[in-house]
């Protein structure tokens, strides 16, 4: 696309101040990598070009796709209003645009373009969030392409990523960049500096405002937006080139008619205030007289304030007395309660343990009573340990359970009756035995060995030995001793044969005397047996009927009862002896804690007495100093209720204070005098404000805040103080600011009404330029400017107006021009400028011959090339305004 090109030679003599400064600038070749539905496509754009393809093929899109490389942008953000890509349902969202331009990390798009300083290439590629960069490199796209496409394989390359391009480029000189406003430096406006940067010129701007390109986005954009060129693409190209043509800024309509309007109803309120102050003068003297009044009565107060102080605080030692007495009096109190509760604590314990004493002595005597018991129970059945009883009375107990037994049955008795004689009849013999053995005992085998040792291993190998009556020759006792010396005992007392361990037995010493006091006392326990036998037989005997024997059953029950506890009272001796003894030690204890108890409760005693007369002492002193200090609670307490003019008194006036006052309940009395005539005089000045606030709100402020107090109507009044101290100046600035708006709305109006004019002429002279050009069958082409309904009213209400020096223009007027203002006021720049007053720019057509004027529209081949006409001389060649220079 060459700018050269666009036109015709013979262009206008207003080249100097064209939109682009220059046309040795072009626009070689579009380059889509993995973007705008292309795979790899390199799309030549430096001569004249045509797309062919179906509907929806994407032919609009990729053409479209310049605008992001032309337009200054790192952003999809709102890419509705900064590049208007649209379809047949609309613009496209940020999101669809995004998606479409850059669906991956891998897709690019890149512009070769040539300057006077050579060639380089723009490539844009994704950044996360909607956002592009650009790499600029300072080669041509044949040495680029090789970063993205493989010409020999026709496929990709194989690191196509931005790290790759960003190395390349970095290893060329070139750089990376995704700051718009370094872009639109770079783009439009580096042609101008040093060679570096001017390399990299795409478009040269005639001149470095931003908008210019803005011109260029409007203007280009007619390329593309042919359904909205009369109402708002055409009125906004043309009306910046128009602005740009002026010779200086001040001259461009840049009318804030809003503030206007601002600063009329600014002077009416302030003359309007003016006058109000004058009216209520009468009240606000009546407010000053009331302040001071009050002023005077507060100084009063104040003085008896701070004498009433300073008594308070020359007492200060009482204070501190008084707490100093409070807190013994809780120390010393906190103290006797803690004794008492000892000496309760104490109390508790020692009945608890001599409780325990007395529960542990009982116990102790129980224990002494069994044993007391057992034992002359065990010396009534004449046995000496406990294990003999035990033995002896649980035979009986076995005996006379099975007597119990065979009562209760027929056939037991029977055959008890029985046993119990085949028991005596084996009892007759052995004590026959026994007897036959006392009296031939030198003739027993034991005794006739005459050898201790011998007769002691055939008494261990077995008792029965003992009961052997025979003679024994010399050799046979010889052959005994040969066997049991055989026989020995090994350390534990077990028998050993040879040596060898023989079974369980153990050794018994044989002694001759033992033999026979054993004999004696078996034979008199048969003896005993022999005699219970017969009367146990005589028992059964007598006990014939069914009746005796039931009642020699009780007897027999009632005598194993009796036997079964004399058992349990004898083995329960030695378990009652070892409580016994053991309760006795904790008896002891017990009686060495109860004395220590005894000893603390004493000495809590002796504490408690010595703390309850501290006490007393402490509270006798805190009612001496709770009776001095009630008056200075009284002066405190009229301090609290003054507090507020306690800072009214100067250190001068301090040191006017009489030293050698006390504190008395006259002073007390007299400042709270002082305060009450200070709450009075509080409230008429409360009450002359309300007065002057109804009849004159203050816009300095707050008229609905409630005042309690004569200090806070303080800055309220300092507000109306000021007002009436300036107001003569204040009426001699709303005069010179009056005159000052005034000239200002003659000076804006006449500038909008100017504006119309030189726009029109502005207008024809593009309609010149334009008609240098033979375009099909049309014989001129002419750009028809409609101005808003609204701005022509305004332009007919301005000739209408006289301003004079001192006095505001009516209401009326504003109310028009507010009216004006709502609807063009642009909320942004708070501005009106060039574009708000064109309603729309429309062609008119006169075809061959004819010399009527159409307004109808052209085809769209016909249409489209005025356009592209119209474009090339809005970019290259706009006509200067207001210079007269052709």
């Amino acid at each position: 696309m060459s700018y050269e090109d666009s036109i015709e030679s013979g262009g206008s003599d207003n080249s100097q101040l064209n939109l682009l400064g220059d046309s040795s600038y072009r626009l070689n070749k579009l380059v889509y990598i993995n973007s705008a539905g292309h795979a790899y496509s390199e799309i030549p754009i430096k001569d004249h070009l045509a797309l062919f393809g179906a509907n929806n093929m994407g032919k609009t899109a990729s053409m479209a796709g310049c605008k992001l490389a032309l337009y200054p942008e790192s952003s999809f953000r709102h890419c509705e209003k900064k590049f208007g890509f649209a379809g047949k349902n609309g613009l496209y969202s940020p999101e669809e645009s995004y998606a479409f331009y850059f669906p991956s990390s891998s897709s690019f798009i890149a512009l070769e373009v040539e300057n006077p300083i050579g060639t380089f290439c723009m490539v844009l590629y994704k950044l996360q969030n909607y956002k592009y960069a650009r790499a600029f490199v300072p080669v041509c796209y044949d040495t680029l392409r090789e970063i993205f496409w493989d010409a020999e394989k026709h496929q990709f390359a194989t690191s196509l990523d931005v790290k790759t391009l960003e190395r390349f480029a970095k290893s060329n000189d070139g750089f990376c960049e995704s700051d718009p406003s370094r872009i639109r430096e770079l783009m439009f406006f580096s042609h101008r500096r040093n060679i570096t940067e001017s390399r990299y010129c795409v478009l040269p701007m005639k001149d470095s405002r931003v908008t210019s390109v803005d011109a260029f986005r409007s203007i280009y954009q007619l390329a593309f937006d042919t359904a909205n060129v009369e109402q708002h693409m055409l009125p906004k190209a043309i009306s910046t080139l128009f602005e740009m043509g002026k010779s200086r800024p001040q001259e461009s309509l840049d009318a804030d008619l809003k503030r206007l309007v601002d600063d009329h109803r600014e002077l009416v309120e302030q003359r309007d205030w003016l006058q109000k102050l004058n009216n209520a003068s009468d009240g606000y003297r009546d407010v000053e007289r009331a302040l001071e009044n009050y002023a005077s009565v507060e100084r009063s107060h104040a003085t008896a304030y701070e004498q009433l102080r300073q008594l308070v605080g020359s007492a200060e030692a009482l204070d501190e007395a008084q707490k100093a007495a409070n807190e013994a009096h809780k120390e010393y109190s906190k103290a006797s309660h803690a004794a008492e509760k000892a000496i309760e604590d104490c109390n508790r314990d020692c009945s608890m343990a001599e409780g325990r004493i007395a529960e542990k002595k009982n116990s102790i005597e129980k224990h002494a009573q069994t044993i007391e018991l057992a034992g002359s129970l065990l010396r009534k059945a004449g046995y000496s340990t406990v294990d003999e009883y035990s033995a002896a009375i649980n035979a009986e107990i076995r005996q006379l359970k099975e007597e119990i037994e065979a009562l209760e049955s027929e056939r037991t008795l029977q055959e008890w009756c029985a046993a119990r004689l085949k028991e005596k009849n084996a009892i007759q013999i052995n004590i026959a035995r026994i007897r036959a053995l006392l009296e031939n005992d030198h003739s027993s085998l034991l005794h006739q060995l005459g050898n201790s040792e011998s007769a002691s291993a055939l008494l261990s190998l077995n008792p029965s030995f003992t009961d052997i009556n025979v003679n024994l020759d010399v050799d046979v006792k010889n052959t005994i001793a040969k066997f049991t010396a055989l026989i020995g005992a090994a350390e534990n007392g077990r028998l050993t044969f040879l040596g060898q361990p023989l079974g369980d037995s153990v050794w018994q010493e044989y002694n001759s005397d033992i033999h026979r006091a054993t004999l004696d006392a078996n034979l008199t326990a048969q003896t005993a047996r022999l005699k219970q036998i017969d009367a146990q037989l005589q028992e059964r005997k007598e006990a014939d009927s069914p009746e005796d024997r039931e009642k020699l059953i009780s007897q027999k029950d009632r005598q194993r009862s009796a036997l079964q506890r004399d058992h349990s009272t004898i083995t329960g001796m030695q378990f009652a002896a070892l409580r016994k003894e053991q309760e006795e030690r904790e008896l002891d204890a017990l009686n060495d804690e109860r004395q220590t108890k005894l000893i603390e409760l004493e000495e809590h005693k002796t504490e408690r007495n010595k703390l309850q007369k501290t006490l007393a002492e402490a509270h006798q002193r805190l009612q001496q100093i709770t009776a001095q200090t009630n008056l200075m609670d009284k002066a405190r307490q009229e301090l609290e209720r003054s507090l507020p003019s306690r800072s009214l008194v100067s250190s001068n006036e301090h040191a006017e204070l009489d030293r050698s006052q006390v504190l008395t309940q006259d002073c007390i009395d007299s400042a709270g005098a002082l305060r009450e005539a200070l709450a009075r005089a509080d409230s008429e000045v409360i009450v002359a404000l309300s007065r002057l606030q109804r009849d004159l709100p203050h816009p300095d402020v707050d008229n609905h805040r409630i005042v309690n107090s004569a200090s806070e109507a303080r800055a309220i009044i300092e507000a109306y103080k000021n007002s009436y101290a300036t107001l003569e100046y204040e009426q001699t600035r709303l005069n010179n600011e009056t005159r000052s708006h005034n000239q200002l709305v003659n000076n804006q109006l006449m500038e909008m009404r100017d504006t119309g004019r030189a726009l029109t002429s502005f207008i024809a002279e593009l309609n010149q330029d334009l008609n240098k050009h033979k375009i099909s069958n049309l014989s001129s082409v002419v750009l028809n400017v409609k101005f808003n309904k609204a701005f022509n009213d305004l332009v007919a209400e301005i000739d209408r107006i006289d301003i004079q020096d001192n006095s505001l223009l009516e209401t009326r007027f504003y109310e028009s021009l507010s009216s004006f203002v709502d609807k063009f006021f642009d909320k942004t720049t708070h501005k009106i400028r060039t574009a708000d007053i064109i309603d729309k720019v429309s062609y008119g057509y006169t075809i061959g011959d004819s010399d009527r004027l159409e307004t109808k529209s052209q085809s769209g081949g016909t249409t489209s090339t005025v356009t592209a006409f119209l474009m090339a001389v809005l970019l290259v060649i706009p006509p200067e305004i207001n210079r007269g220079q052709k």
